[in-house]
């Protein structure tokens, strides 16, 4: 809530009317249930909230490859980003505690963004050599002097924390072959 005004809280009809609405089987809940992806891959750039350390992504591919029995196909459902999202809504569902949801999981780890470079680096680099992507682009870990990069710019950290909470710069990262220029509208 550190982020809400009082308003805010009332438009949700209270506490507990925002805690409904984002409980299973909440209206809130269930929109975000149907069209949130944990990860996508375009046009080899891999987009995840917060990043993705190589024990989320490689048990992606491999629960993967499990349900496929090994083939090789473009089907949406054999697709790791599906694996993970279908992951990430068991776990929440389930109130498991584990690396997915923790600390290291893709909603909440900081380790790419804030790690010391060298371990960020060669998470990285596992990472996306499983997703067989190029760069990854996050949010969750605000840069409030602008977008930045890390490994070479390999890891795009695109959260500029443009909220009135965090006061960042408005921005928007536009991926297209051979870079990520970033833009800032005029103040």
């Amino acid at each position: 809530w550190r982020y809400s005004t009082p308003g805010e809280v009332q438009s949700w009809g209270g506490e507990d009317g925002r805690q409904a609405a984002w409980s299973p089987g909440g209206w809130a809940y269930d929109t975000l249930r149907r069209s949130y992806a944990a990860a996508a891959v375009v046009a080899g750039t891999l987009y995840v909230h917060a990043g993705l350390l190589p024990a989320v992504a490689t048990a992606a591919v491999e629960a993967t490859r499990r349900d496929s029995g090994g083939a090789d196909t473009a089907d949406e459902q054999l697709d790791p980003a599906h694996a993970l999202t279908q992951r990430v809504w068991a776990d929440i569902e389930s109130e498991a505690e584990d690396e997915v949801l923790g600390d290291s999981g893709p909603l909440w780890t900081r380790v790419l963004a804030k790690g010391d470079e060298g371990h960020a680096c060669a998470f990285l680099a596992s990472s996306l050599a499983a997703w067989n992507a190029t760069r990854m682009v996050v949010g969750h870990t605000p840069q409030l002097l602008g977008v930045r990069t890390r490994c070479g710019g390999r890891l795009v950290m695109a959260d500029t924390g443009m909220s009135s909470y965090y006061g960042g710069p408005m921005s928007a990262v536009e991926v297209v072959a051979g870079g990520a220029p970033v833009f800032y509208p005029p103040e």
